[in-house]
């Protein structure tokens, strides 16, 4: 069940969050599973999450 986990991770640079999205990726993938991790430019801010909400739903509506 959990190997068909799909997770789609990111963050931007200069986010304050960036250590702890980074060692969460490396903790799924310690565990057999292989999120989609992807390291922006940017900070946590509305610029960068409208900049990157069409890949969150493409990536979850992927195989609807």
């Amino acid at each position: 069940m959990w190997s068909s986990l799909r997770v789609y991770l990111d963050v931007g640079r200069n986010d304050s969050l960036a250590p702890d999205v980074k060692a969460f990726a490396s903790a799924l993938e310690a565990h057999d599973l292989k999120p989609a991790f992807h390291l922006y430019p940017g900070e946590h801010n509305r610029t960068y999450w409208r900049a990157h909400t069409a890949e969150y739903l493409a990536f979850y509506a992927a195989g609807w």
